[in-house]
């Protein structure tokens, strides 16, 4: 997930509400360019992180755009090709990719085209980039606060097959529509925000 914001961009996506459908297909165009981009149906943020293969949900609201693709998960944030980071519209640009599988995670934020914290790492690889000051949230992972533990297939898939459905009881009640995102990044963030474009970029 790429998301490019003027300013805060939770303030921003906390306000969000129609996406812009052109500025969506502009911003998949600047993202894979030299490839047509073709509209398909719309799926909200909420579900739509993980996208199909060679596809990418996008949108443009006021002062926020957002664009999620699989093809963006291996890019390492230091080495992330220049005509992405500029791709969107604002000053800050934030990467986050996880496969929940291998436990691999990577997330970066560039401030006024600066890269000003990137951290790649997983259980199989270590850590593969970090550079920047630590965000306060990262505190209690790196004091050894939150161990990952030994957790048996059964009780990982349960616990999961729990939290998914937590997270769409949450959704169905805080959902205004199908087509309303209900996306809980973090205590501070709880939006319900529409994302209904999708495009196919295909060479």
């Amino acid at each position: 997930m790429l998301v490019f914001s003027e300013g805060r961009a939770a303030d921003r996506l906390r306000v969000a509400r129609q996406s812009d459908e052109a500025a969506a297909a502009a911003l998949v165009a600047r993202v894979h360019p030299g490839c047509t981009v073709e509209p398909a149906p719309g799926m909200s943020l909420w579900e739509g992180t993980y996208p199909p293969d060679g596809t990418s949900y996008a949108a443009s609201f006021d002062g926020v755009e957002v664009v999620c693709d699989r093809r963006l998960m291996g890019h390492r944030p230091s080495l992330m090709p220049s005509h992405l980071l500029a791709a969107g519209r604002g000053d800050r640009v934030f990467f986050h990719a996880m496969h929940s599988v291998s436990d691999a995670l990577t997330f970066a934020v560039w401030e006024g085209g600066v890269l000003v914290r990137s951290l790649s790492l997983s259980p199989d690889s270590g850590i593969v980039e970090n550079i920047g000051a630590p965000y306060a949230f990262e505190a209690p992972f790196w004091a050894g606060e939150r161990p990952v533990g030994s957790v048996s297939w059964w009780a990982r898939t349960s616990r999961r097959t729990r939290s998914r459905s937590i997270r769409s009881n949450w959704a169905r009640k805080h959902s205004g529509s199908s087509l309303d995102s209900c996306w809980r990044a973090d205590s501070t963030l709880t939006m319900s925000t529409p994302m209904p474009f999708r495009c196919k970029a295909s060479t």
